[in-house]
């Protein structure tokens, strides 16, 4: 067993520790969390895909025991999970959505992430819920746990699940309208903060609005883009931008005709005392998309997959700040936006979204 100790100036330590509980023939995954964001979600589970071989993660049975405490675990998430993972949901005490502000009688608090394989099993437990969050920034502690008795496992695992029931489409839906509903009424505790969910296919696209006339990225000051998986690059700091975010930065750029690599200009980015100068800023024609290059956290970065970045003018040059998509900051940024008609889908194909203010 290891301690591991996370702050905001240690980060990702959380995330990079599951790399030591991987280990080859992967059977079955038990997770048993309070709350699960689907930010959190899809960043762990990335980062174990990429770093598992294929057959065993795909492979293994995989199982999540969580709760519908207080409302904050996201509805989305489960989604994610359940569908596009495939994995077999459970809700400790379910009946709790039946309860005044969905205050449960007794809460669901393990943060436990468990690993079995042929003959042992391993894990990590400790403090970190499933949100991004808690994976990179928080102040957490977790301890990494090897060799663990399979059948010792078994029994803990079936003291967390034993209240817990099958999470079905029709039990997501009702969790999803009380959490709305307690969400709008005056008089409760509001923990779900934020702005309507927007629904990307629903949007314009930036290049068409710019096409039309109707929209001029230098009219703002703020450009906010949801970053994904960054998956274009070992470094995870290559930002994919629609169509027409040069001109935001101060170029005039359109030759989207070309398939062919084009260097648009070089951006200056700052950051506090912080300052990175010649950044690339490029159109990639064969996914379609313009393509910044961020700093990396060796460079002095961030942590960016998953994230919400925006860039502020400051004269020739930008503010670039972070925040993780379930922060209050990053809220704001988009309530902005959505007061002005001014959020929008990337790409055609792709669901992530853009604003300016």
């Amino acid at each position: 067993m290891r301690l591991v100790a996370q702050s905001t100036s240690h980060r990702n330590r959380v995330l990079r520790s599951f790399q030591d509980v991987i280990h080859p023939n992967l059977k079955k995954v038990l997770w048993a969390v309070s709350y699960v964001t689907e930010t959190g979600a899809r960043r762990l589970h990335d980062h174990l895909a990429e770093r598992f071989d294929k057959p065993s993660w795909s492979g293994a049975a995989k199982s999540l025991v969580t709760c519908f405490d207080f409302g904050i675990t996201e509805p989305t998430a489960l989604r994610y999970l359940k569908h596009d993972v495939g994995m077999s949901i459970f809700i400790s005490d379910p009946e709790v959505i039946n309860a005044t502000g969905m205050r449960p009688s007794r809460a669901f608090h393990p943060k436990s992430y468990f690993f079995l394989y042929e003959s042992d099993a391993s894990g990590i437990v400790g403090s970190a819920n499933l949100t991004r969050a808690a994976l990179v920034r928080n102040a957490e502690v977790v301890a990494v746990l090897d060799q663990l008795s399979r059948e010792e496992l078994l029994q803990h695992w079936g003291a967390l699940s034993d209240r817990a029931v099958k999470l079905t489409d029709s039990l997501l839906a009702k969790y999803e309208r009380s959490r709305a509903v307690r969400a709008a009424t005056p008089g409760y505790d509001r923990v779900i903060t934020g702005p309507p969910q927007v629904v990307a296919a629903d949007l314009d696209l930036v290049w068409s609005r710019i096409d039309a006339g109707a929209l001029d990225p230098a009219e703002f000051q703020h450009f906010w883009v949801e970053a994904g998986s960054m998956s274009s690059g070992g470094s995870h700091n290559q930002l994919e931008l629609p169509r027409g975010a040069n001109r935001f930065f101060g170029f005039q750029f359109h030759n989207y005709a070309t398939k062919q690599h084009v260097e648009i200009g070089k951006v200056t980015l700052i950051s506090g005392a912080k300052q990175w100068s010649g950044r690339k800023l490029t159109w990639h024609g064969d996914n379609g998309m313009e393509r910044l290059n961020l700093p990396t956290a060796a460079q002095g970065g961030f942590d960016y997959p998953y994230s919400v970045i925006l860039f502020t003018r400051r004269g020739r040059r930008h503010d670039l700040n972070v925040s993780a998509w379930e922060e209050p900051v990053a809220f704001e940024w988009r309530i902005a936006s959505e007061g002005l008609g001014m959020v929008f889908r990337l790409g055609g194909n792709t669901d992530r979204i853009c604003g300016f203010f």
